[in-house]
């Protein structure tokens, strides 16, 4: 621990029970010391982590936005020589397994996103113990019955109308032939499927020699979709160039303002947007680490992390100036800045995400920290909190409508002590 104020939430139980224990007559010299100042940063943690886990989670409300921020701050925990921090997100998935449940949520992305968060929280255990509790082989159980299920038997939607009876499996053999596909974009391969395939993933590591024939499917096919998919460029590299083009969300990334009435303008070699990307470096190291060392497949998935970091380094990532003070991403991963969802349902009629306006991702509620990038580094040094409103106008964009959380929702997440919580065990690393 960098300070004895490390050991707050020990000290939150123990002080009231020093403090209860006095009696009179005592002199100054058997005083006990005063305890340590609590450092910021323990009393960001308990006033918004421990607070935070301590609701349901689980709820359509919140599922999506607490497998995005609870992500970074679950990893530091494990990463403490104490295990005071990562109680926290203990007390919560042991919570879930007794009264959390799923069933109730209707969108699959939504689901596969937070049971991401539950697969990643498995395999930090696995890293620091010798045999999971009951309830954690509970969490265990679920991953993988749902695991076989999306797979093989979710009835797996497409653009186009097109529904695969046959699961995720079905749909992404039939993306990885060579048939031409109407519209384009149904060729495209989402959320919903890296969500999966990284989840698999996780449980591979987890399960290694006893990992079903399921598992190892779908391992294979993650490895061979993205020798087929990716395309190499330089050091960098992307994904799928040009396969969501005519996609209502990119139609208007020709443009580099957003206006009022603006006509569509097409991008035919667009590639992939920032903010969705920042979830990628992430999901290879999900894919990278199911593969003992050794294996063709493992260098292949280190390689695509090198290539993540150099393209977001130099193509994606645009370092603080004295213009603007925080760290910013254009808008897409070739390095093109035009207008990201124009008209979109959950912001106003006529708007858009306009130059650098993904950029809320470059702070490490993204997943880019996971790249261990030194230009990122030496930008959040640069951070002060509170933050200016120049930077949270911007950070927040065009803010969305859809319901959240109160310590998640924006603007309020950049004021409210979360986003300074980010930061500050990110430099704390």
């Amino acid at each position: 621990m960098k300070s004895l104020a490390r050991n707050v939430l020990f000290l939150s139980l123990v002080i009231p029970l020093l403090l209860s224990c006095g009696g009179g007559g005592s002199s100054s010299m058997d005083q006990p010391d005063p305890p340590a100042a609590v450092s910021r940063l323990d009393q960001l943690w308990s006033e918004i982590i421990v607070v935070y886990t301590q609701d349901e989670l689980w709820t359509s409300v919140n599922n999506y936005d607490a497998a995005h921020v609870l992500m970074f701050p679950m990893h530091w925990a494990f990463k403490q020589p104490s295990v005071v921090y990562r109680e926290a997100f203990d007390g919560y998935f042991e919570r879930y397994s007794q009264v959390g449940s799923l069933n109730n949520e209707t969108n699959n992305l939504r689901k596969l996103q937070y049971l991401y968060l539950h697969s990643q929280y498995l395999t930090l255990v696995a890293h620091t113990a010798q045999s999971f509790t009951p309830w954690q082989q509970a969490l265990l159980q679920e991953l993988l019955a749902e695991v076989e299920y999306q797979w093989n038997d979710y009835p797996a939607w497409n653009y186009g109308g097109v529904t695969y009876a046959g699961g995720m499996k079905e749909r992404l053999d039939d993306k990885l032939s060579d048939r031409t596909f109407t519209p384009e974009y149904s060729q495209a391969i989402f959320d919903e499927e890296f969500f999966l395939l990284a989840i698999a993933a996780d449980l591979t590591t987890i399960l290694r020699e006893d990992a079903s024939a399921t598992l190892l499917e779908i391992r294979s096919t993650t490895y061979e979709l993205f020798v087929n998919q990716s395309v190499f460029v330089g050091d960098g590299w992307l994904f799928q160039p040009g396969v969501w083009s005519h996609h209502p969300d990119y139609r208007y990334a020709g443009h580099t303002e957003v206006l009022p009435d603006l006509d569509q303008r097409i991008v035919d070699d667009i590639a992939t947007d920032s903010s969705h990307f920042h979830r990628m470096p992430l999901w290879l190291k999900s894919f990278s680490d199911s593969y003992e060392s050794g294996r063709p497949e493992l260098a292949f998935f280190n390689d695509l992390i090198a290539r993540t970091r150099y393209q977001f380094e130099n193509v994606i990532f645009v370092p603080p100036d004295e213009q603007f003070l925080g760290p910013r991403l254009v808008n897409f991963t070739d390095g093109r800045n035009g207008v990201y969802r124009y008209n979109y349902d959950t912001v106003a009629e006529g708007s858009g995400y306009g130059p650098y306006e993904l950029s809320a991702v470059a702070l490490p509620l993204g997943w880019y920290v996971f790249l261990d990038s030194d230009v990122l580094a030496s930008a959040y040094e640069e951070l002060k909190f509170p933050m200016s409103a120049t930077l949270i106008d911007l950070y927040v964009g065009p803010n969305t409508t859809r319901e959240r959380h109160p310590l998640v929702k924006w603007p309020d997440y950049f004021t409210n002590g979360f986003a300074e919580l980010h930061l500050a065990i990110y430099l704390d690393n």
